[in-house]
């Protein structure tokens, strides 16, 4: 419990790409210059945050959404807490993609999540003329596909509305109604480091606090768009956390 939880290879190899990044250009101080010329002709405001786009806003919103689905189903809270204990992991090593990789039940859970808490839309840009279900589209045009509304067809989703993380059971499939992170060539390069991300944090949460959803919380609205990908809350959630 006196170690943090980490992402496996990123806790040396990022930092070693730093430690060789920083020496390389300090070797040659102009290119280090250069870089430095370049940050500051974007004229930041250094009152924000830099950000990594979807990184920044879908990650951080997919780990407030399933932390909120599964207190607002505690046996699904406690199901994840358990699977968590099961592997005995040792507290002064490192966790590992390999080790997260085997909580089977709460990367059901991250799916489900990301099925109902999707982005509202991905664009896409056609590259030439083409005719689809009698509707013609022109190379250049801008076309949108809804993620939101393929993830909660009911023809593939039963009851699509009820957050059941049970229906990823049996390496269920659900091919183009599933999207989350784009598909095709173009899909996210983001989308493995966003996991790493979201499970890491609820792991350290479950194994590090006591959590209840603090008298009177309602589970909240969807909010208005937050400029990339998954919609934020609308409204508060508040909680009650103690150390475990």
């Amino acid at each position: 419990q006196n170690q943090p939880w980490t992402m496996g290879a990123t806790r040396t190899n990022a930092v070693y790409q730093f430690i060789w990044l920083t020496i390389e250009l300090l070797n040659q101080r102009d290119l280090w210059n250069q870089c430095v010329e370049e940050i500051k002709s974007l004229n930041h405001d250094q009152n924000q945050p830099w950000t990594m786009g979807a990184t920044r806003t879908n990650a951080v919103y997919q780990f407030i959404w399933l932390t909120i689905e599964l207190l607002n189903q505690r046996d699904l809270w406690n199901q994840c807490v358990e699977e968590i204990k099961s592997l005995n992991h040792d507290q002064n090593q490192p966790w590992t993609m390999e080790d997260y990789k085997k909580l089977k039940f709460l990367d059901q859970c991250y799916k489900e999540c990301l099925r109902i808490h999707t982005q509202p839309f991905l664009a896409r840009v056609v590259g030439e003329d083409a005719e689809i279900d009698g509707y013609r589209v022109q190379k250049g045009q801008l076309v949108l596909a809804s993620g939101a509304v393929n993830s909660l067809d009911p023809k593939v989703y039963p009851q699509p509305y009820l957050f059941n993380p049970k229906r990823w059971e049996d390496s269920f499939n659900p091919g183009p109604s599933y999207i989350p992170f784009g598909s095709g060539i173009h899909k996210c390069l983001g989308m493995g480091f966003a996991n790493m991300v979201v499970k890491t944090l609820m792991v350290t949460l479950m194994t590090n606090y006591d959590i209840v959803p603090a008298p009177s919380t309602k589970f909240p609205r969807v909010g208005p768009n937050s400029g990339v990908g998954t919609l934020a809350p609308g409204d508060p959630y508040n909680v009650i956390l103690t150390k475990s």
